[in-house]
């Protein structure tokens, strides 16, 4: 997270310090530095979206045992209720919890797999808000180089200072909110079910 606000940081000072020293060779020589650190950080990224979309998968195998078990407890727990001799009105009311126990746990394993896949899609984001990054640092980078090469990016209405400066600012506020979205998930993900309530339950069958 740190390296991706620093980033753009960093990516913001360039846009808005080139358009008054384009011809300085630090500028260049800075420039030509900023796209080999982005080749780094988008292969680093690529590397770490995959490790925490593996460990995402294990922590989801997890919290499904923990469903499996949830389930298992409670019904165990309804069955050895169901046989004492209840009247008609709790008998109604076992069976009412057995119900709800199944659709717990299948409600429990549907939202697993979609979180699964938020975040699997929203760390590939992140990727793509890299590589867009850097597709805006190489548009720079041909501003710098030279007078000739920087009409041309310019006369691109796309690649002016201000849309590149612009498409930075809109994206840093994405990038920080896919990773604050990308935690949340992960909280959810562990706090499912509440292990402690079941025994609980469990003990007061």
């Amino acid at each position: 997270m740190k390296i991706l606000k620093l980033m753009s940081i960093m990516i913001i000072i360039i846009l808005t310090g080139c358009t008054s020293s384009s011809n300085s060779p630090k500028v260049k020589q800075l420039s030509v530095k900023q796209i080999e650190y982005f080749d780094s950080a988008i292969e680093i990224t690529a590397l770490q979206s995959e490790a925490l979309i593996l460990a995402t998968e294990k922590l989801i195998a997890q919290a499904k045992n923990r469903v499996d078990l949830s389930e298992e407890i409670r019904r165990v727990s309804a069955e050895k209720a169901m046989q004492r001799t209840l009247s008609g009105k709790d008998a109604r009311e076992v069976a009412s919890r057995l119900s709800r126990v199944t659709m717990e746990a299948v409600e429990n394993r549907r939202k697993l797999d979609e979180n699964l896949e938020k975040i699997t899609r929203k760390t590939r984001e992140l990727n793509t808000y890299l590589q867009k990054m850097k597709e805006i640092q190489v548009a720079m980078d041909a501003y710098i180089v030279s007078e000739k090469s920087g009409e041309a990016v310019v006369e691109n209405s796309y690649y002016t200072i201000e849309n590149m400066i612009r498409t930075v600012n809109d994206m840093t506020p994405k990038i920080r909110r896919e990773i604050k979205e990308i935690l949340v998930i992960l909280n959810e993900i562990e706090k499912i079910p509440e292990i402690q309530n079941l025994v609980d339950e469990k003990e007061e069958a």
